[in-house]
C-alpha cells in the first residue's frame, strides 16, 4: 500500500515468498481443475499441513475443549441451567460477538482481503469474539432443542449426527466431484453467494437419509466399518 512502513513492506514481502505460503491463484485454479492424481499427489506432498494447523489452533482448540468439558461439568450445554440464565448469556454474547466480527470483517473489505490482515484477523483477532458467538450459540441451540424437543426434525438432527462419520466423508467425496476437474470442474467459478445453495443442499441430504437409514441399521456404512475395526471383529448391523 502506499506510504507503508518500509520494514512492514519487507516483512510482507518475505513472508509472501516464502515457498510454504505459495497464494499463487491462477496455479490453484489450474491445478483443482485439472484431472484426479495431480490433485491427490499435491495433498500428499503437504503431509504436514494438519499437524501445522494443530500447532496453530492448539491455543484456541484446547481452552475450547476445556470450556467445553467445563459447560458439560456444570450442565449449560445439557440443558439443567433456568431458560433465564440461557436467554441472560445470549443477550450478552451474540449481539457484542456479531458486532465485532462485522467491524473486523468491515476492515477486511476496506483492505481488499490483503493476506497479512486476513492471517490477522483469522488466526489473532477473531478469537475473542468467535468464542464469544461459540457460547452464546451454543445457549441459543439448548433452548431451541428443549422447544423442538421429541420433533421430526430434531430426530432428524441427531440421526444425521449419529451418522457423522459417513456424512463428514460422504458430503467431501461429492463436493469434490462437484468442484474439482475430475468432476464438474465448478471450482473457481462459483461466486461466495452461489455457494450457499450447494451448503443448504448438502444439509438436506444429511437430514434426509440419515434417519431412514438408522431406522433399518445400527451404524451409518463407516460408523460400520469403523467400530468393527476397533472392536476387532465385524458388529451385528441390520436392527
Amino acid at each position: 500500500m502506499p506510504g507503508a512502513d518500509a520494514d512492514l513492506v519487507t516483512q510482507y514481502r518475505k513472508i509472501t515468498s516464502n515457498p510454504d505460503f505459495d497464494m499463487n491463484i491462477a496455479k490453484e485454479l489450474a491445478l483443482h481443475r485439472g484431472p484426479y492424481w495431480p490433485i491427490v499427489a499435491d495433498k500428499l506432498s503437504e503431509w504436514y499441513a494438519p499437524l501445522m494447523m494443530i500447532l496453530q489452533s492448539i491455543t484456541e482448540t484446547l481452552p475450547l475443549m476445556m470450556i467445553g468439558m467445563a459447560m458439560k461439568k456444570n450442565g449449560f450445554i445439557t440443558g439443567k441451567w433456568a431458560r433465564a440464565d440461557y436467554i441472560k448469556w445470549i443477550k450478552k454474547l451474540v449481539p457484542a460477538g456479531l458486532l465485532l466480527s462485522a467491524v473486523l470483517a468491515a476492515g477486511l473489505i476496506a483492505v481488499d482481503h490483503d493476506v497479512i490482515n486476513s492471517l490477522a484477523v483469522f488466526l489473532v483477532w477473531n478469537s475473542i469474539p468467535r468464542l464469544m458467538l461459540t457460547i452464546g450459540y451454543v445457549a441459543l441451540f439448548v433452548l431451541l432443542i428443549d422447544r423442538l424437543s421429541g420433533g421430526a426434525f430434531i430426530s432428524r438432527v441427531e440421526a444425521a449426527g449419529q451418522a457423522a462419520f459417513t456424512n463428514y466423508l460422504g458430503t467431501s467425496i461429492v463436493m469434490t466431484s462437484l468442484f474439482y476437474g475430475y468432476g464438474l470442474g465448478l471450482y473457481g467459478n462459483i461466486s461466495r453467494i452461489g455457494l450457499w445453495p450447494f451448503v443448504f443442499g448438502a444439509w438436506i441430504v444429511m437430514l434426509l437419509w440419515s434417519k431412514p437409514w438408522l431406522a433399518r441399521f445400527r451404524y451409518g456404512p463407516l460408523e460400520y466399518v469403523w467400530r468393527s475395526l476397533a472392536r476387532g471383529k465385524l458388529q451385528k448391523m441390520v436392527r
